[in-house]
């Protein structure tokens, strides 16, 4: 949470070398696509006791992008069998129910409800112990015209 700003993970993280011939793949995913709106609003609990922001609206143009991006950027070794929904992570509270409960009710106090444009990506690499970004891309997605 103190290394990335709340985000939406269109690619679930890849452990060891990134191969940066990636980088072109991404691009020519992206070239394809215009900014587009989403709406965050509403909470989810994720079956491994996470708490998410939802995404009410957006959320096929969102799945769409992930879906591309991960097949030109992992291919065959993308795991299919991990379902993705688009959200933002609140937090974290595995089998603590309590805690879980407590965050739910604060977070739902907040009235989260934000209307955004998708525009931006960033590829990021994060060192071993997670406590530093060691290099980013960012990329844009086109506008019409």
């Amino acid at each position: 949470v103190d290394l990335i700003e709340p985000h939406i993970t269109l690619v679930f993280p890849v452990t060891g070398s990134f191969d940066t011939a990636k980088l072109i793949q991404i691009e020519s995913v992206l070239n394809s696509w215009q900014p587009f709106a989403f709406h965050l609003a509403g909470f989810q609990k994720s079956w491994d006791g996470y708490l998410f922001l939802a995404v009410q609206e957006g959320s096929s143009d969102i799945v769409g992008l992930h879906n591309e991006l991960n097949r030109a950027m992992l291919g065959d070794q993308w795991d299919q069998t991990v379902a993705f929904i688009p959200h933002v992570t609140l937090g974290v509270f595995g089998e603590d129910e309590k805690a879980y409960d407590s965050a739910l009710e604060e977070a739902q106090n907040l009235k989260f409800d934000y209307r955004c444009v998708f525009d931006n990506l960033y590829l990021i690499k994060i060192n071993d112990d997670r406590s530093q970004i060691t290099w980013k891309k960012a990329f844009r997605l086109r506008s019409a015209g």
